[in-house]
């Protein structure tokens, strides 16, 4: 009591002796406190919008883990969902089994990172068209990422749940409730309209330089486009998909790796065969220990890798998809 006593009075004579101003406890931020009003003045906010729009590619564990190639490895026959046994990540075996329900399931990770992508896309093409603050020459290309972007995001999106919620703007609060799917047909006119959007522009470079790897370019443009109109699947559309992958194929920038095995080397990122990689660096901000930013990042190497490996060659990983006997 005597100390609560000793504290209390020494707190009295601060306030006295500082007027009781509340002074003391403003403290100037040392981050960057950034809210809408007063973003997007620069071309470096403009630059960190894109790359915004860019991070949902990387989003592996938000929601659940959703690497889109493991769960559709283990929704065929080619593999089993893995793990320990079969409690361990039961929206994996779930999707294995096909026993989905509205509470158990992938559906709730994948639909919050792809619409996650689509609404940042949607927000920075608004702001785009907005300002004066970027090149002429620059805001174009960064429009046309962003369609790409848009595209890529539903063409996952459609894929999965099929009649999806289109939106090319921004959704206020008060529309959610409002808002009503829309048919597989008019999805897939949105994504290819995107993507001519972004393939008809000049502005989009034909190349990348190693500082720029995991944009979008003109080739991943093209080659996506190919084969979203390979899924939308009118005799006219198959006929221009072929137009399209042909000129990927023909444009000397790519060939098959005379080595296959190549084409998995961590040595081998954008070799001769890649068209386009989603980025991830081994630069960690987070670990089991330190679990805060770890949702993001190429989880799938440690889902995969084999369980209790000892050896030289791999490193040990949870046994998620292991290869089906009949393999």
């Amino acid at each position: 009591m005597k100390n609560i006593k000793t504290y209390i009075l020494l707190f009295g004579i601060l306030c006295l002796t500082n007027a009781c101003s509340d002074d003391f406890i403003d403290i100037s931020p040392k981050g960057n406190i950034a809210v809408e009003d007063n973003f997007y003045q620069t071309e470096e906010e403009f630059f960190q919008a894109l790359v915004s729009a860019y991070d949902p590619l990387a989003w592996e564990g938000t929601g659940g883990w959703t690497m889109s190639l493991g769960l559709l490895n283990t929704a065929s026959d080619d593999c089993y969902a893995g793990g320990s046994d079969a409690s361990d990540q039961p929206s994996w075996v779930a999707y294995d089994n096909f026993t989905l329900n509205p509470e158990l399931g992938p559906q709730g990770g994948l639909w919050g990172k792809y619409y996650g992508g689509i609404a940042r896309a949607n927000l920075l093409l608004e702001k785009l068209g907005e300002t004066d603050v970027l090149p002429a020459a620059l805001n174009s290309r960064y429009r046309a990422e962003a369609h790409f972007l848009r595209a890529h995001y539903y063409f996952d999106l459609v894929r999965f749940f099929g009649n999806v919620i289109l939106t090319t703007d921004r959704i206020s609060p008060d529309q959610i409730f409002d808002l009503t799917q829309t048919s597989t047909a008019a999805v897939y006119e949105q994504i290819i309209a995107d993507l001519k959007e972004a393939y008809n522009n000049p502005d989009l470079p034909n190349s990348l330089t190693p500082d720029e790897f995991g944009r979008a370019y003109k080739p991943a443009v093209t080659a996506l486009l190919g084969k979203v109109l390979l899924y939308a699947g009118s005799d006219a559309q198959l006929a221009e998909s072929v137009q399209f992958l042909e000129e990927v194929i023909n444009s000397g920038q790519f060939d098959l790796e005379a080595d296959f095995s190549r084409i998995f080397a961590s040595d081998n990122e954008w070799g001769i065969e890649s068209i386009w990689e989603i980025q991830h660096s081994d630069q960690a901000r987070a670990g089991w220990d330190r679990f805060a930013n770890g949702s993001e990042g190429n989880y799938s190497t440690q889902f995969f890798g084999m369980r209790d490996y000892v050896g030289p060659t791999f490193a040990t990983g949870w046994s998620f998809c292991p290869v089906s006997e009949e393999l």
